[in-house]
């Protein structure tokens, strides 16, 4: 089957490929291997492949469109596993489906720079989604003799939903205390969202891989979402 195929999604050239985006025969990273053996991410590679192209060939910036693809290729090859790759992937094809909003911006403009952190948030806002929810499932799978889970995982929710309003009011008033002129304020609230966001995802993350590593997950799962707790347990309840 002949397929366009691209060279770390810059640059594209026509070869026959069983899947992805490049040639699997060239690859050489781990990223690269992991994208070829798994055809979930061999997909997802192809599809942003095309997205990538497409926008590349109507958008006003190319120059940009390439440093923030780069940009993105260095976050992606830091991935420890295939879950972070999807993850990445899902984002940066959601990224670059909103790049057409900017284009009547100019270059550094408040409104240019705060679409992109504003489109940077909604897509992680997916993925954070995404890893809350599988988090409760795997929470919910290993029970205990207290029956404590119920209302650890209701208490989970309700922060979870907390979290999330407390994050908005916190970046408005980071924007607001920049006192910066014209539309500023609300791009650096809007900075400071996909920021919050992002940390966000990698304490959910590391709670969830915490969980899967633990031999005795009836148990161990409570320690594994102690970060969650944003004073720490250690500060409420006294060591025993």
């Amino acid at each position: 089957m002949v397929k366009c195929i691209t060279t770390s999604l810059l640059m594209f050239i026509c070869s026959s490929t069983f899947s992805a985006s490049f040639d699997c025969k060239l690859a050489r990273s781990t990223i690269e291997k992991s994208i070829c053996s798994n055809e979930e991410l061999s997909k997802l590679d192809e599809e942003l492949g095309t997205t990538y192209k497409n926008i590349k060939s109507q958008t006003k910036r190319p120059d940009q469109l390439k440093m923030y693809q780069t940009d993105w290729l260095e976050q992606r090859n830091r991935c420890a596993n295939e879950t972070c790759i999807a993850d990445s992937y899902n984002e940066q094809i959601a990224f670059l489906n909103a790049w057409p909003v900017n284009e009547g911006w100019p270059d550094g403009s408040p409104m240019f720079t705060g679409n992109i952190y504003l489109e940077r948030t909604k897509r992680s806002e997916v993925v954070l989604k995404q890893k809350f929810n599988s988090l409760i499932k795997l929470f919910s799978l290993y029970g205990t003799p207290q029956g404590d889970d119920q209302r650890v995982i209701k208490a989970l929710e309700m922060q979870q939903e907390a979290w999330s309003n407390f994050k908005g009011a916190e970046c408005e008033l980071v924007g607001s205390l920049t006192m910066a002129g014209g539309t500023w304020p609300s791009t650096y609230a809007n900075k400071c969202e996909a920021v919050h966001t992002q940390k966000r995802i990698k304490v959910v993350t590391e709670a969830f891989e915490c969980i899967q590593k633990e031999k005795d997950k009836a148990t161990g799962k409570y320690s594994c979402v102690h970060p969650l707790v944003a004073l720490g347990l250690s500060e409420i309840v006294e060591e025993r």
